[in-house]
């Protein structure tokens, strides 16, 4: 399986694999995958300096938002670094986003 991440800040990257050599059985439903899968990676701490209305969704067919932490008590902070209020909403817009009519087409 080929699959490649720069996790970077800004701005979101990716790659995928050579020309020539596709990833094979990256959906693992047995059969080659010739279109590359391109990671971004978002950290809601950098929301003011990278808005996410700004990524270009139609490069990428991933997205990992961060950060989600665990907790002492063995729950999930899903405040992304943010609060608890605003970091489930930047999320949310992200996923939006996303989905939205400017998301990749494979």
């Amino acid at each position: 399986m080929v699959r490649c991440s720069v996790l970077a800040i800004l701005p979101l990257w990716g790659c995928q694999a050579p020309s020539g050599n596709p990833p094979s059985n990256v959906d693992g439903g047995g059969g080659p995958v010739t279109a590359p899968w391109v990671d971004g990676y978002y950290v809601g701490y950098q929301r003011d300096i990278y808005p996410p209305e700004v990524i270009d969704f139609a490069a990428l067919t991933h997205l990992a938002v961060g950060r989600v932490s665990p907790n002492p008590d063995a729950s999930l902070d899903t405040t992304f670094d943010i609060d608890e209020v605003h970091g489930p909403e930047l999320a949310r817009r992200l996923v939006q986003l996303a989905h939205g009519p400017a998301r990749r087409r494979s």
